[in-house]
């Protein structure tokens, strides 16, 4: 494999608590960026320059300020600006409320703010008949009103989803003049602005309650006090999110990218998100978080390390100038297209900042492209940008959170039409994330054409395209192959994907031509997926019903001699908690990731297997290898075994022979073998021959079974191997006048043996 294969993947602690406006965020493990800068950039002296093109993670910034690193971020978009501000500073609880009981004591006409919002929300009782506050209301797509309600009666109990009652739908029926829908719009988009359909168009996504709701309370922003400004803004901002139709009904964590309303969705009672808001922006009451100094562009930050945020995108920052400055690396979550949080981020920042101060950021609302070819395009104009600003051979750590085959491919094309060279590349697709080391070339590559933005990519000349599509095809084929035989098993199409476009980009195949990335992009994607499908070199193996991008991948003609990676990282595992007992999984995890770098990242689910299997977790969370698993024990156990074994036998009236330590045979009077067993104290399934019986752990079990469905190329085996567990085993010599049907019988009531024909993966 190549040398971009090989970089450790970096596996991050999970994130504790949800971020605001996280459904739209990057999701990415907390420590990744530190441990990077750890190992590439050195911290003497003045503290290094850091550069975020895309600003796509307010988190990733603050984490990488903290590291001691000036941090420069381009933030076109105010909200992503607003977010950063606040991770930066992050508020107190304490804040948030005094912010909230502001709002809340404000008036609408004589009324308190407060107890006339909740009165908006207000609905019957199903058990007791008397009005209580909603916690929510279910809709139907384009209905007139709601088909049900959430609440929990505080005067007779009953709580739950009740069907939605004619007060109701009454309620529901709000700003019946549009006054406030015309304001909403008003602060986007006034009347004779070009964008203002889009915006019509945007603001559909609110039911008119919604925007009462929120108009309402943004009219009374002028009336709030600047020490508490930037909390109400950051309560009303959460509300503006949780006050449109994209909270589909059943959804666990909602992820939206296009504004579509769902078929069924939920509409959430606004006070209350007011409420929710104080915690989801505020840290722990214990520990509070830390600020990071931080500047807006042309003020720098301290030496010390801070965050300057550039208002715009990068582009404008190399018409700025930067002589003051130079970065030693560029570290960045790159963004997937999302037309929603986009399109809305236009409406929002209108309402709390009002048109003139949204206007260079709110084309976004016109546009509506997003598909990968575009933003292969859109990266690749950034990139192009950032180029000049930095030091032939500087690092760039890019990030792909919600990780799938076309981000990746669109990723590695923008980046070297931008004259990056791809140095690293690690993946872990059940995480969704995969992370590129990139490094800036000698030069900035000539520009090329573009498409326009909203039409489709024409066709290029036939006879280049011809030739390159062979020799992108033929090196797609050959990094699957070597991609496969260094696995020793099957491959998920992710990988192998991931293994084309490394060697593609190694041979600088994304870089050299002189299409524009749309074009280069849909060049690549086609002939990799061609190398994967047409290909006489592999086998694939797709579940019935679902995409190329689930199946898995074998050699139609498979060599070497190396072992399957799952049983490597198993041995590796045990080699480990005897080397290292009482580490925990986040310190098992990184130095698994270290020893198995690049593509063959091992999975999580695979690793917790593997720990279930031979180790118990301490109170603390460390992790102990078995006793009956160290190596001694484990020996004398088997040879205990094999020696039941040759005392069944010949209580069956079978010749019993032990041609080897861990291996028994039982022949018929004829000589024949009748049964062969092989006992093993792993679950290292190997090169076991057809017909064999392993005998094995009971604490082995669940790991056979991961590696048996895991196992799709070879069936023969696995329906002609039978299973026997130490402990079946030692039931087995203890019946006294054993037949060979009744072992037969048992052999059968093995849960491996009983159920291998219905493990197979496809």
């Amino acid at each position: 494999m190549g040398m971009a294969t090989g970089s450790a993947y970096i596996s991050g602690r999970p994130v504790e608590k949800s971020q605001p406006l996280g459904r739209f965020l990057p999701l990415l493990p907390e420590g990744i960026a530190a441990q990077w800068l750890a190992a590439h950039l050195k911290n003497e002296g003045e503290a290094p320059w850091v550069i975020d093109p895309y600003g796509a993670s307010p988190q990733l910034a603050v984490e990488i300020a903290r590291q001691g690193c000036r941090v420069l971020v381009a933030a076109n978009n105010p909200v992503m600006r607003f977010l950063l501000e606040m991770a930066a500073h992050p508020p107190a609880a304490d804040e948030l409320r005094a912010a909230l009981a502001e709002l809340a004591g404000t008036y609408r006409g004589d009324q308190r703010m407060e107890p006339y919002l909740r009165n908006l929300y207000l609905t019957p009782c199903s058990n007791c008949g008397r009005d209580v506050m909603a916690t929510a209301f279910l809709w139907e797509r384009d209905a007139q009103a709601p088909y049900a309600r959430i609440y929990t009666c505080p005067y007779c109990g009953d709580t739950g989803e009740r069907p939605a009652v004619e007060e109701d739908a009454q309620r529901a029926r709000l700003d019946r003049s549009g006054m406030h829908r015309s304001r909403a719009l008003e602060r986007v988009a006034p009347l004779n602005d070009p964008d203002r359909t889009y915006a019509e168009e945007a603001l559909n996504a609110y039911l008119p309650r919604a925007v009462f709701v929120l108009l309402t309370l943004i009219n009374k922003l002028e009336n709030i006090s600047p020490a508490r400004r930037n909390g109400v803004l950051a309560l009303l901002l959460a509300a503006c999110d949780r006050g449109n139709n994209l909270w589909p009904v059943g959804s666990g964590r909602p992820r939206p990218r296009q504004l579509v309303t769902p078929p069924r969705f939920i509409e959430h009672n606004l006070w209350l998100a007011l409420e929710e808001a104080v915690e989801s922006w505020s840290g722990p009451a214990d520990e509070p978080a830390a600020g990071v100094p931080l500047t807006i562009w042309p003020e720098l930050p301290p030496d010390g390390g801070g965050i300057c945020i550039f208002e715009g995108r990068i582009r404008g920052l190399g018409e700025a100038g930067t002589d003051s400055w130079a970065p030693d690396a560029v570290v960045s979550a790159l963004p997937r297209p999302n037309q929603a949080f986009w399109t809305l981020s236009a409406l929002w920042a209108g309402w709390l900042w009002g048109a003139q101060e949204t206007a260079p950021f709110k084309s976004v609302l016109r546009r509506r492209r997003y598909d990968w070819s575009w933003h292969s395009t859109a990266l690749s104009a950034a990139l192009r940008h950032l180029a000049p600003l930095l030091k032939p051979g500087t690092p760039f750590f890019a990030l792909l959170g919600e990780y799938e085959p076309g981000f990746l491919a669109a990723a590695l094309v923008a980046a070297g039409k931008a004259g990056f060279d791809l140095t690293g590349i690690a993946l872990r697709p059940s995480d969704g994330l995969a992370q590129l080391t990139l490094r800036c070339g000698e030069q900035v590559p000539p520009a090329v054409p573009e498409e326009d933005d909203e039409q489709e990519p024409g066709a290029a000349d036939e006879k280049k395209d011809s030739l390159t599509f062979t020799e992108m095809r033929r090196l797609a084929e050959q990094a699957g192959e070597a991609h496969l035989q260094e696995r020793a098993e099957p491959a998920a199409y992710a990988h192998m994907h991931a293994a084309a476009l490394a060697a593609l980009a190694e041979s600088r195949e994304l870089a050299e031509d002189e299409q524009s990335p749309s074009r280069a992009l849909t060049l690549v994607q086609n002939a990799v997926h061609s190398a994967f499908t047409q290909s006489e070199r592999f086998v694939r193996y797709q579940p019935a019903g679902r995409a190329v991008e689930n199946s898995f991948y074998w050699l139609v003609r498979p060599g070497g001699k190396s072992l399957p990676l799952s049983d490597r990282v198993e041995m590796w595992l045990v080699r480990f908690l005897q080397k290292e007992p009482g580490c925990d999984t986040y310190e098992i995890d990184q130095a698994l990731c270290a020893h198995f770098r690049g593509l063959f990242t091992p999975s999580r689910e695979l690793l917790q297997v593997c720990l279930q299997s031979y180790a118990q977790e301490s109170a603390s969370g460390g992790w102990e290898l078995n006793a009956a698993d160290t190596p001694a024990i484990r020996r004398a156990e088997i040879e205990e075994l094999r020696s039941l074994l040759l005392q069944i036998g010949a209580q069956l009236q079978l010749t019993a022979e032990a041609p080897g330590e861990r291996s028994v045979v039982w022949k018929t009077a004829q000589g024949d073998a009748a049964y062969t067993f092989h006992l093993q104290a792993s679950a290292v399934l190997g090169d076991l021959p057809a017909g064999v019986i392993i005998v094995h752990p009971e604490e082995r079990l669940e790991l056979l079974v991961y590696k048996l469905e895991h196992s799709p190329h070879r069936p023969a085996e696995t329906q002609h191997w039978r299973f026997l567990s130490f402990g079946r085993l030692r039931h087995l010599a203890a019946v006294p006048e054993l037949t060979l049907q009744a072992f037969e019988e048992q052999l059968r009531l093995d849960p491996l043996t009983g159920s291998s024909e219905q493990m197979q993966l496809f």
